[in-house]
């Protein structure tokens, strides 16, 4: 035993894993000490495998192994004089495991068709005519998070989210704030039975975030304000089966770009444009709140009615500051309409004809950890032969990968 602890283990100088395919890859430092160098592992089917590395190869691949799988390392001797082979002290490489959570977001602005049961835009169809539709589509693709917008006000079943939220049935619960008086709000729902809400709230887009106004910039002589007061309505997340936080957050930014795009430069859309600095800054923040997540910041899943194409000065704002469109991340796309595959607008006719240049639906990642994204959805605007809305809903699947 004293004679083994002074055999010396030739150095590994790089070792990396790659989880996708199961194969970790070393290299050792050049060697001429001993006879060789043992490899010892097991495979993910249970083989064990032992591989010798001679002293003139300085490099070694272990194939079909898992995360969290052991790789012994021991160098072999032959003393003089000794009929026995003895093996140096071992030394061990673990591969790094990771865990997985896979979410299906969605982003729905259901059109405030009525208040209180009263018409306000009948070319879509009243509420009474679409809400049955609305929630068998949502539970027909079941989501993980939902972000709504214009949810009307109302009694019993005219109230829409109370409606929505019932029709979703016992797995799902939700997050809802109003804008500020009683006439529509912004939601998230989420699946209860795989996450658990850590804590909630709203902060309104203008210049006092903790209490409404409506947004307004001046440029000049020139004052632009928001036609109403706009909100954020957010929520941390926990995933039950593996413990991992997402702040997950809805918003409906202005509709004063007619006005708006009167300006220039960076302040194209300016009330748009600082609803959503105000939006990147306040979720930035919250998004830390109390996380001891050892990789940082929480995810960040960002779903909102934008008012505003994915090519103009506010939606590049997200992204100069680090947030992803899951449209351009997106393995697989698909769109009702080939000729405007961004749009998420469509006309209140019998076609339902998608708009061009009305992509105001989007859905983003940012914070600690970006995701994969693997499918992007603009669906199309009817359900069982009913509109649901002047917008498109859109769904991204995406999959989170932790290191454990």
């Amino acid at each position: 035993d004293k004679y083994v602890a002074t055999l010396e283990t030739r150095p590994v100088t790089n070792f990396a894993y790659q989880e996708s395919i199961s194969r970790a890859n070393l290299t050792f430092a050049a060697w001429n000490k001993g006879l060789d160098t043992e490899l010892r592992y097991t495979k993910t089917s249970g083989q064990e495998v032992v591989s010798i590395i001679a002293n003139s190869n300085n490099a070694a691949t272990c194939n079909n192994i898992g995360g969290g799988a052991s790789i012994e390392i021991r160098s072999r001797y032959c003393p003089e004089n000794c009929i026995d082979t003895m093996r140096s002290a071992v030394v061990t490489k673990t591969t790094p495991k990771s865990i997985s959570v896979n979410i299906k977001v969605m982003q729905l602005n259901v059109k405030n068709g009525d208040i209180g049961g009263i018409p306000i835009f009948a070319p879509y169809g009243q509420w009474s005519g679409r809400k049955a539709a609305i929630v068998n589509f949502l539970k027909s693709e079941a989501p993980d998070f939902m972000g709504l917008q214009e949810l009307g006000y109302g009694s019993g079943s005219n109230d829409y989210y109370t409606y929505i939220l019932s029709g979703m049935g016992s797995n799902y619960a939700g997050v809802k704030y109003e804008r500020n008086t009683k006439t529509e709000g912004n939601a998230i729902l989420y699946r209860k039975d795989k996450f658990d809400l850590i804590k909630e709230g709203r902060f309104w887009l203008c210049n006092t975030p903790d209490s409404p106004a409506k947004h307004s910039v001046t440029i000049g002589s020139t004052t632009y304000t928001a036609n109403y007061e706009r909100i954020a309505v957010w929520g941390i997340f926990r995933d039950k089966s593996t413990g991992k936080e997402f702040y997950v957050t809805t918003t409906h930014l202005d509709n004063s770009n007619t006005a708006d795009d009167k300006s220039s430069d960076w302040r194209v859309y300016p009330v748009l444009w600082e609803q959503g600095q105000i939006l990147i800054n306040n979720t930035n923040a919250k998004a830390n709140y109390g996380s001891t997540d050892a990789e940082g910041r929480r995810p960040i899943i960002l779903t909102g009615d934008m008012n505003c194409n994915y090519n103009e000065e506010p939606i590049k704002n997200f992204m100069n500051n680090g947030y992803k469109d899951t449209w351009d991340m997106a393995q697989t796309k698909s769109c009702p309409d080939a000729s405007c595959p961004r749009s998420t607008m469509s006309e209140a006719k019998s076609s339902a004809a998608q708009k061009p240049y009305s992509c105001f639906d989007h859905i983003f990642v940012g914070g600690g950890v970006i995701p994969t994204v693997m499918k992007h959805t603009i669906h199309p605007p009817k359900f069982e032969g009913t509109h649901l809305s002047d917008h498109n809903a859109v769904s991204v699947e995406i999959k989170y990968t932790f290191s454990e």
